[in-house]
């Protein structure tokens, strides 16, 4: 009978530390997605120039995904330093797709426009 009640004890308290495990997976992988949304449109509104609108479009997309990114990151136990560092490699790497030059922010939309839309899209629709 104790062997019993041992691993049930021992099945029970692997699948709660999975649990746990899957959620700040989770939570990491969202905040990689976040991460690079926030690296295009910080791009976009550096791209804006005279586009009032996509500049406005853009800096409310940054406020909203910066909440998102605190929360993952949070719930991920993610280091402050350690999301930054992401957002920075993120930034970098697609500056380097455009050549650091607004002149390819074509390119840049073609490959994450879509990917983040959808991301805004759900944030709002929660």
């Amino acid at each position: 009978m104790r062997s019993i009640a041992f691993a049930l004890f021992a099945f029970a308290s692997t699948h709660a530390g999975s649990a746990q495990d899957a959620r700040k997976d989770i939570s990491d992988n969202a905040q990689a997605a976040i991460s690079v949304c926030l690296a295009f449109y910080s791009i976009v509104a550096d791209c804006a120039g005279n586009d009032a609108k996509s500049h406005m479009q853009a800096a409310a997309a940054i406020e909203q995904l910066s909440k998102m990114s605190a929360k993952a990151s949070s719930a991920a136990r993610l280091q402050p330093a350690d999301a930054q560092l992401r957002l920075d490699l993120n930034t970098f790497d697609q500056r380097a797709l455009i050549g650091d030059s607004c002149a390819g922010i074509a390119t840049l939309r073609a490959r994450y426009a879509d990917q983040c839309g959808e991301l805004m899209d759900k944030a709002a629709s929660q």
